[in-house]
């Protein structure tokens, strides 16, 4: 109940944030040069930086609504890496190349193999955490056929095909499957066997 409550004060000072951001953001919204006395003015009167004020400026203007200028949260986007392309390509290298093996090697392995292969390429060495993340990330099937074999990954997850059939209406596709029934099938009069019913 209590953490229900701060949750609802947290809430209504964002929307009075949000409030009275706005009444000095719309008359700028409805301008169409602003000019640096008056940029300066509302930075001065909302607390903001400059540039925090052209975001918002810009927000507002994309959609004219109080709820367009609730305070954001700070700091990096979730799931943005922070390796950079380089160093992410070359973890991933290393992932498939020497770590996705039928010697199986372990999480440690693969970070003396990365603090070599990044070495050679005067690369800082990403932390432990970021390499066990992306190797969990690693579909589980393609890591189970590639470090135990397809067989296993078969027999552990299933068959992994999918079927490029697409039916459009009920009843355009009917599968059917079959069973080995142990019955012989007779001729009507003499009944000599004639095989198998399937």
């Amino acid at each position: 109940m209590q953490k229900y409550q701060q949750w609802e004060t947290a809430g209504e000072a964002a929307w009075g944030v949000a409030l009275q951001r706005e009444t000095v953001i719309r008359p700028l919204a409805e301008q169409p040069r602003l000019s640096a006395e008056s940029i300066a003015e509302a930075a001065c009167l909302l607390g903001l930086s400059r540039s925090a004020l052209y975001e918002l400026l810009q927000r507002y203007r994309r959609r004219p609504q109080a709820s367009s200028l609730l305070p954001w949260k700070r700091g990096r986007k979730p799931n943005r890496s922070l390796l950079g392309d380089e160093r992410e390509a070359l973890l991933k290298t290393c992932i498939d190349e020497f770590y996705l093996r039928r010697e199986r090697p372990s999480l440690a392995a693969l970070q003396l193999e990365m603090l070599r292969r990044f070495a050679e390429r005067a690369l800082a060495i990403p932390n432990y955490r970021t390499v066990r993340r992306r190797v969990e990330a690693v579909d589980a099937h393609t890591a189970l056929r590639r470090r135990d074999g397809a067989k296993v990954a078969r027999g552990k997850l299933g068959p992994q095909s999918v079927s490029s059939l697409q039916p459009e209406c009920p009843m355009e596709l009917v599968q059917i499957d079959h069973t080995m029934v142990d019955v012989i099938v007779v001729d009507r009069e003499n009944r000599p066997p004639m095989g198998d019913p399937g």
